[in-house]
């Protein structure tokens, strides 16, 4: 990698943390590992994505509050996306406080929440 491919990899990786930052606005329950807020997990998707509603599927009843971005609707999150899946506009991509997951399961979304973020799941979570 050249330095200025890494120049950009570092811009796009803070541009990231900014966007993501910013639209997180300023009612916060709590914060994660690094100290940033959450208030949600953000899912980035795209209609008729068959991956995107698996994971809706799977999420729905969690109890986890979502911010939902559709990327064929906003170029920013499409370009939050690129950031993270190297360049590819891979759907759905979640992204818990500073953990960033591609095309994962509602397992892997629901363990990542309990490590990072317990809070979302509510009080009547068993844990």
């Amino acid at each position: 990698m050249s330095i200025e491919e890494l120049g950009w990899t570092l811009f796009a990786a803070s541009l990231v943390v900014a966007l993501v930052l910013h639209r997180r606005g300023k009612a916060v329950r709590t914060v994660d590992h690094d100290g940033e807020p959450i208030e949600g997990i953000e899912i980035y998707w795209r209609p008729d994505c068959p991956f995107c509603k698996r994971l809706d599927a799977g999420l729905r009843g969690s109890g986890i509050p979502m911010i939902e971005h559709n990327i064929w609707d906003d170029p920013d999150d499409a370009a939050v996306v690129r950031s993270i899946a190297n360049g590819d506009e891979t759907v759905p991509t979640v992204v818990v406080g500073s953990v960033a997951l591609v095309n994962p399961s509602a397992r892997k979304v629901r363990k990542t929440v309990a490590d990072v973020a317990p809070h979302l799941f509510g009080a009547d979570h068993p844990g």
